[in-house]
């Protein structure tokens, strides 16, 4: 369920895109990205640990191919304690390492369709 900041966002955001891309809310990671099993079943714990029950606010994904494009998360006063500094630099990592974009935005920000649209030009 979106809060009103969230929802605002989304309605923006998705005018901003078009229709060439789906945004999903609330994506869990175990739902974009699958772990191997290698063998070594502590490594695989270790790595199904690192994505369970973590999500992102948003998923862009390309209609056509179903590809994930670009995540976006929401930082609102929360993300200032130390554990959740330490979950967005865990989750960072894993986009980085996936090569998919990690875009933040602070929630208190206002944004309007062209912002958005320049932000995400160099993904599209």
């Amino acid at each position: 369920m979106m809060n009103s900041s969230e929802r605002v966002f989304f309605e923006t955001l998705r005018r901003a895109i078009g229709d060439k891309y789906d945004i999903y809310p609330q994506v869990n990671l175990d739902k974009i990205f699958k772990i191997k099993y290698l063998g070594n079943r502590f490594a695989f714990k270790s790595a199904k640990w690192a994505i369970d029950r973590r999500s992102v606010d948003y998923l862009l994904v390309e209609k056509e191919t179903q590809s994930p494009k670009v995540a976006i998360e929401l930082d609102g006063s929360s993300h200032e304690r130390r554990d959740r500094i330490e979950r967005d630099e865990k989750v960072g990592s894993i986009f980085d390492y996936n090569g998919i974009p990690l875009v933040r935005f602070n929630v208190g920000d206002s944004f309007n369709e062209s912002e958005l649209r320049a932000k995400f030009e160099r993904y599209f």
